[in-house]
């Protein structure tokens, strides 16, 4: 465990020790930058559909609860303006 925690502030202390956004930096930046992916926990493709399931009904459901809001204050408007 510790030796994940050194490698972490070994990799922090690069990334801020590094000042200088000259492009001679670009590769060593894109170097950073894999290592970073490297380190990143991608989640299953079973979540993942969970997951885009979920706010894809979550949206449906809210643009229907809005055009219904849209349609009864438009047909209230209506009515009020041939009163």
């Amino acid at each position: 465990m510790k030796s994940k925690l050194d490698k972490n502030k070994q990799v922090m202390q690069k990334l801020i020790s590094k000042k200088n956004n000259s492009p001679k930096n670009a590769g060593a930046f894109a170097e950073d930058l894999k290592i970073e992916f490297k380190r990143i926990t991608w989640p299953d493709r079973k979540t993942v559909v969970k997951s885009t399931v979920l706010i894809l009904v979550i949206v449906v459901t809210a643009t229907l609860f809005i055009s219904m809001l849209d349609a009864a204050f438009s047909e209230a408007l209506l009515f009020l303006k041939h009163i």
